[in-house]
């Protein structure tokens, strides 16, 4: 097993971290409630990546009863939500800086081409930004995710990218 992606909540006293079987790489969250309280959560089958929506909620890319989606999921009632929207399925890095308008980018498709959108959950919609495409001299440990990260305005993402043979960072305003 290791540890992967750790995160604080919004209010700085709870954290996650998914512990992740190197073999299998189905994984658990580790929910530290207060540096108290230690909860495994049970009811997520396999997490990639997420992003804190409020201090109890998260959004994430992950299986829950077999289906492999975008979901809500609070750590406190151990409720979810499937979220659809045209990108739901596909798997990919989600940020917000106000727990509602999420910028998230798509693994490259079998073509190597790559989706940015963003997503907002109140209006339960997505709006395309652009693709781009993977480097092929870029893969396995040297590949490049976006990564987005969106500003607390909402009008400024920064990206990594490798459009020029070399990792580099992106600035979009939208």
């Amino acid at each position: 097993f290791y540890f992967n992606h750790a995160s604080w909540s919004p209010n700085n006293t709870d954290f996650i971290i998914y512990l992740i079987d190197k073999f299998s790489r189905k994984n658990k969250i580790l929910f530290f409630k207060k540096f108290e309280n230690l909860e495994i959560i049970n009811e997520i089958d396999m997490i990639s990546h997420h992003e804190w929506i409020n201090n109890d909620e998260i959004f994430f890319y992950g299986i829950i009863d077999k289906v492999k989606s975008f979901f809500t999921f609070n750590l406190i009632t151990k409720k979810f939500k499937k979220i659809n929207f045209e990108f739901s399925n596909d798997d990919g890095h989600p940020h917000s800086s106000d727990g509602n308008l999420f910028v998230i980018d798509s693994y490259p498709n079998k073509f190597q081409e790559r989706v940015l959108y963003t997503f907002d959950l109140k209006l339960n919609q997505s709006s395309f930004i652009g693709s781009a495409y993977n480097n092929f001299y870029l893969t396995n440990e040297k590949k490049c995710d976006f990564h987005p990260k969106i500003s607390k305005n909402n009008k400024i993402i920064l990206l990594d990218t490798s459009h020029n043979i070399r990792r580099e960072f992106l600035i979009l305003e939208i």
